[in-house]
């Protein structure tokens, strides 16, 4: 569909529906929302109701038409939806093509590792936040900017800030589409490009919650991509390091920054870095390597492989 066909429908759906624009008023804009899902499951029901879908009646002429006609209905009613929450032809089309992307790329993802699996490959797991990319660094910068305040590290966000005020700022550092832009880590990139070069599959592993906030996979894959990484896959999950061992049980290794994740990962007899910063210091399970840096590891893989 061109763009101005699109735009054309945009404005011939807000003509008739002057209401439903610039509603700030949260709990209207969901009462709105309810209505139309309502009324587009009544449409698409409509729409059923002019081909010969149950075996059990009498059959009808189907009507192209009609059809035709069903289906804009509920077009217009999911439009009416995208109107009360904000949105033009320019943003929503930007949101299509953002999630064309997340939906390729998954497809995508699952194939390779599912060959992955199916080739036994050594795999080697990494993960994201605090390890590939700069964090906290950036939310702490965020959460700066937004409070006009000089906190240093999370320590200080966590002393200063309520636990309301705190998940507040993750909430909206979360949808603020600076994960697209976020740095690499120092020597991250040649890491990354090292392991290629040993024949390993590359894993990045997160906890980063995709499924409540739908473009931290795009804003993920984007910043990947910007930066040139070259990865078989990703996994989101809140219990990342449970889900690399259970899908490749093969694994060579973990890269991360977490000292209790590394720990069970370790207690479980699987080799872990553990990158060093300030939040995770204490004791560390006899299978974690504490490192400061990526030549740090690649000495030790280096090392093993010899």
């Amino acid at each position: 569909m061109k763009q101005d066909k699109l735009d054309r429908m945009f404005e011939l759906q807000k003509v008739i529906n002057q209401d439903l624009l610039d509603i700030e008023d949260s709990k209207i804009r969901q009462d709105k929302t309810k209505e139309f899902i309502l009324a587009a499951m009544s449409e698409s029901n409509e729409i059923l109701q002019q081909i010969n879908w149950a075996y059990w009646k009498k059959e009808i002429s189907v009507n192209d038409n009609n059809i035709a006609e069903e289906v804009i209905d509920n077009i217009k009613f999911l439009l009416n939806i995208l109107l009360v929450w904000g949105y033009d032809s320019e943003s929503f089309m930007k949101e299509f093509e953002r999630k064309s992307l997340v939906v390729e790329q998954r497809l995508k993802q699952m194939s390779v590792l599912k060959k992955i699996k199916s080739e036994n490959k050594k795999v080697c797991a990494i993960d994201l936040d605090g390890v590939m990319v700069e964090y906290p660094e950036y939310f702490i910068e965020f959460i700066n900017k937004k409070k006009n305040a000089k906190f240093e590290n999370l320590f200080d966000v966590r002393k200063n800030l309520s636990n309301d005020e705190y998940m507040e700022m993750k909430d909206k550092y979360r949808q603020s589409g600076i994960k697209q832009s976020i740095p690499l880590r120092q020597g991250a990139k040649e890491f990354i490009e090292f392991l290629k070069s040993m024949d390993y599959s590359i894993v990045i592993i997160t906890k980063r919650p995709y499924k409540k906030y739908f473009r931290i996979f795009a804003d993920t894959k984007a910043n990947l991509d910007i930066n040139g990484i070259h990865y078989d896959g990703i996994i989101f999950d809140s219990e990342k390091h449970k889900t690399i061992v259970k899908e490749f049980p093969q694994l060579e290794f973990i890269v991360e920054d977490d000292k209790n994740i590394s720990n069970e990962i370790g207690e479980w007899g699987y080799k872990c870095f553990l990158i060093d910063n300030m939040y995770n210091k204490g004791k560390l399970n006899k299978n974690v390597t504490r490192v400061n840096t990526f030549d740090e590891i690649k000495g030790h893989i280096s090392e093993v492989k010899r």
